[in-house]
């Protein structure tokens, strides 16, 4: 069903969405201007695609083409997109126009889809669950399988209506916000996944002395962003956030400044009074200037950054739209050591978390595209530094590209374990571990690689020191879908599980101790449960007090008043490897390092292995972090 739904709306989107007066961008004509016609798939007239054919031209001009013109005078042809750039190319004596031809079916594109893209394509594939429900229905049943010859011999028989098994849904964590009037201690509830925080104060909020505001939006903005600012500056004031009235340094990048540029002049200000900068809030003319300005703060200079968009701008400055200051509050917290809410104390935390100084960490590798073969795999990993498993920081690394299991792990965890025991002048009993993105195919490598790494690394804090290792691991690719037999207890537009259904029987592995677990609620489309494998547990920690503490992490997400799809740390460690990509993809840009790939080092000896040795060297120094951002939360 997903492969069908993308061929179709492949097939429906070839230049629509592009010619549409309300796009900012034109986004095949930006295609166009970046790449050279490499390849072309020829289609012949009897409906079959046939081999690709190599291009020796390099260059193909691009022609704006007005009424008139070539297409009109010479073919009669109507254009139908005026504003779409085009390609004009000739080889072998063969002559069009791109805009003439169609493409192949069946390519995939394995390239980034750009934002309007992406959204496009969610829109188009999202269906509620009673509805997909019955597609696949309709589809076992057209797929007839129960007459497949092959099946019949092997007595497989198939049964189109889906299983019906038990679930339970899992009582939500009360979470704790700022005392109110009174004094009294605020406790929200939160249901079908969500809650609302806009009167209180957060937990605990933090104290921005000055900040900064740099601007590379032209210099006529100067007004909005004002207005911007004494939005921002009063949400944060109300969820108790100390911030002065105005910014401290105002910046308007000049046209031919660089981002670097400015945020010298911005440190040398700091410097020059002596004073501590929290915060920088960069207003960007395009997320293009994103690598370079999470780049410039987090490693060069070391100054936690909020970066925002013209759109973000109106939607504060213009339209008063409360929620997306919310939101912004809510990064500025947790990004300058603050925390937003905590998880209150019951039996369940208090026996496995609390009491037990437990460590929670989140464990997740990221691997570049099959196009970016220039691109290294990135390994982080997230542990809180707090007893109340509220504050998280992070240890990141680079690896060879495409490996799934952690070269550095000793390394990475003995930071998170020597920083935990720095704040809290004690190290954790208790350590639970989310490992994210590895197949049951690689079950048996973790447990003979990395729990054994994990072993050796507290034993280099402590030769006695042995604490009890929960291992488990964090599934989402799978295809698993449930649905509510009753219409009464679906949630939401989509019609989805209620958040905190958690379904372990019948449909989980018999040999493994896993379970599915729903712990957010569907907005759109039908939610996807993610499935919890539990490798490995030294505490013998109650099946109920499992599945409790991860829903209860799943809470813990900071960026929005609602429960995410996975836990907290988990999540926290996939924007960390997301960061430190921005970083690599910064320094490739900038020239700083040379693109080469492993593939490279393989073909071409000793020599180019050596100099691939280097470049990994100089994109580990790129990601390393200055020490004054190495001690909050930046990647939130």
């Amino acid at each position: 069903l997903p492969c069908k739904l993308l061929l179709l709306f492949c097939s429906q989107l070839v230049l629509l969405p592009m010619s549409e007066k309300s796009q900012d961008t034109n986004v095949a004509a930006d295609e166009l201007l970046q790449a050279r016609l490499k390849e072309l798939v020829k289609r012949p007239g009897y409906g079959t695609v046939g081999k690709p054919i190599k291009l020796a031209c390099n260059y193909f001009p691009l022609i704006k083409l007005q009424k008139g013109d070539i297409l009109v005078n010479r073919y009669h042809i109507d254009i139908q997109h005026p504003r779409l750039k085009l390609n004009w190319f000739d080889f072998n004596l063969l002559s069009s126009f791109i805009i003439l031809c169609q493409v192949a079916n069946c390519q995939r594109y394995n390239k980034k889809l750009k934002a309007c893209q992406t959204t496009s394509i969610i829109r188009f594939a999202s269906t509620d669950a009673p509805t997909r429900n019955l597609k696949c229905i309709d589809m076992v049943k057209k797929s007839n399988f129960n007459s497949d010859p092959f099946l019949k011999s092997f007595g497989v028989q198939i049964k189109a209506e889906p299983m019906i098994v038990d679930g339970r849904v899992l009582p939500p964590p009360r979470l704790e916000y700022g005392k109110g009037n009174g004094g009294r201690q605020i406790i929200l509830t939160p249901k079908d996944g969500a809650w609302n925080s806009n009167e209180f104060k957060f937990f605990e909020s933090a104290s921005c002395e000055s900040f900064a505001f740099v601007s590379f939006l032209p210099p006529h903005n100067a007004s909005m962003l004002q207005e911007f600012c004494l939005q921002i500056v009063r949400t944060c004031r109300s969820t108790g956030i100390v911030m002065p009235d105005r910014p401290k340094y105002y910046e308007q990048a000049h046209k031919n400044d660089s981002v670097e540029m400015v945020f010298k002049r911005i440190a040398d200000k700091c410097d020059r009074d002596g004073i501590k900068c929290d915060l920088v809030f960069v207003a960007l003319f395009s997320s293009e200037q994103y690598a370079q300005v999470k780049s410039c703060g987090d490693i060069t200079f070391g100054l936690v950054t909020q970066c925002i968009l013209p759109r973000t701008i109106s939607d504060v400055a213009v339209k008063k739209s409360y929620s997306t200051m919310l939101n912004i509050a809510m990064k500025i917290n947790m990004k300058i050591g603050g925390i937003n809410t905590k998880l209150q104390e019951d039996e369940v935390l208090d026996n496995y978390l609390y009491k037990n100084n437990a460590l929670v960490i989140g464990v997740d590798v990221v691997h570049p595209s099959a196009v970016e073969t220039h691109l290294p795999s990135i390994a982080s990993v997230v542990g809180n530094v707090d007893g109340s498993v509220t504050k998280f920081h992070a240890s990141v690394k680079i690896q060879p590209a495409k490996q799934e299991l952690i070269t550095g792990f000793i390394e990475q965890f003995s930071d998170r374990l020597l920083e935990y025991v720095d704040v809290n002048g004690t190290a954790p009993k208790n350590i639970i571990v989310y490992r994210d993105g590895v197949s049951e195919g690689q079950f048996m490598q973790v447990l003979e690689e990395e729990l054994p790494a994990l072993r050796r690394a507290c034993k280099s804090f402590a030769s006695n020191y042995r604490p009890l290792i929960t291992f488990i691991v964090v599934q989402k690719r799978h295809h698993a879908r449930f649905v509510c037999c009753h219409e009464a207890a679906a949630r939401g537009r989509g019609k989805n599980i209620p958040a905190g259904t958690v379904i372990d029987r019948v449909v989980t592995s018999p040999n493994e101790y896993d379970f599915f677990l729903c712990s957010h609620h569907g907005i759109q489309g039908t939610s996807r449960p993610t499935r919890y494998y539990v490798l490995f547990d030294e505490s013998n920690m109650d099946v109920n007090a499992m599945q409790s503490i991860t829903y209860y992490l799943c809470h813990l997400y900071g960026r929005c008043a609602r429960s995410v799809s996975i836990p907290a740390p988990v999540y926290f460690a996939d924007l960390a490897c997301a960061r430190a990509r921005y970083h690599i993809l910064a320094a490739l840009n900038s020239g700083l390092v040379e693109k080469f790939s492993d593939e490279d080092s393989k073909r071409t000896g000793s020599s180019s292995s050596s100099k691939a040795e280097s470049v990994k060297t100089e994109l580990a120094n790129i990601i390393a972090l200055h020490k004054r951002v190495k001690k909050v939360m930046y990647f939130a």
